[in-house]
């Protein structure tokens, strides 16, 4: 089940973001991820190999940080809010996990998070996180 760090304490909350920030400092793995708020000429904010290194193990982060790794078009769309931006999101969402799992990447996990937390549709919200869910499952379950 992905972690969500707005349902931990206060207390358990920033002792992860602690944790986080001192893995992401002293981990060279990990020092992409810290404070990256600029996107490149792709409308990503990761380097293409970094992105193809963590692959769909991105899903193994919070879902805050997950959110992280949404490209600038998916972004933008969902705090607009266009409408038909996030139906064919929905449609997308809604292909049977096993079409879904082969082409998925580190950035449509992004978008898919990043709709999680900011989508204004409470539905929409929650069915991203479901689908986020069984990625991890199925993460969890291929790591040797």
């Amino acid at each position: 089940m992905i972690l969500k760090l707005s349902n931990l304490p206060e207390k358990e909350r920033k002792a992860y973001f602690k944790l986080f920030e001192i893995i992401c400092i002293t981990t060279p793995y990990f020092t992409h991820i810290h404070n990256n708020e600029k996107y490149n000429s792709n409308g990503l904010r990761y380097d293409v190999n970094y992105l193809n290194g963590i692959g769909k193990r991105v899903v193994l982060l919070p879902l805050e940080i997950m959110a992280n790794y949404v490209d600038v078009i998916t972004k933008g769309n969902i705090d607009r809010n266009d409408t038909l931006f996030i139906k064919q999101m929905n449609r997308d969402l809604s292909r049977p996990i096993d079409e879904t799992y082969v082409r998925i990447n580190a950035t449509s996990i992004g978008n898919i998070a990043y709709a999680a937390l900011n989508v204004q549709h409470a539905q929409m919200r929650v069915w991203c996180e479901h689908i986020l869910n069984l990625i991890h499952e199925r993460v969890i379950n291929e790591l040797p």
